[in-house]
């Protein structure tokens, strides 16, 4: 008996899973779509920048910022979650820097 071939996205996600891909592709879709999730005023007062292990790194112009952002960093992660139910981000951590 002859096997249907299977559609390309069905393969990809095999090799995702098999080599552990998957988690860090869906995490990265939040960077790749930042200004999709946030609005203009933090879209243009923040970077993402990377994930380390289930933490998202962004980058902001100033410590004053910094703070005040990570004491909302629950909101940061609800608008995450709600756009990205799939993402394993837990944490944000906002650094000083040049964005």
């Amino acid at each position: 008996m002859k096997e249907r071939p299977l559609h390309i996205s069905g393969i990809m996600k095999k090799i995702l899973k098999k080599y552990k891909l998957l988690k860090e592709m869906r995490n990265c879709e939040v960077i790749i779509h930042w200004k999709d999730i946030f609005d203009e005023i933090i879209v243009k007062s923040t970077k993402p920048i990377k994930i380390k292990k289930d933490t998202l790194i962004v980058k902001v112009p100033d410590p004053l910022l910094a703070h005040s952002y990570t004491l909302h960093e629950e909101d940061f992660l609800k608008r995450i979650k709600e756009k990205f139910p799939e993402s394993t981000i837990k944490r944000i951590k906002f650094k000083v820097g040049k964005l």
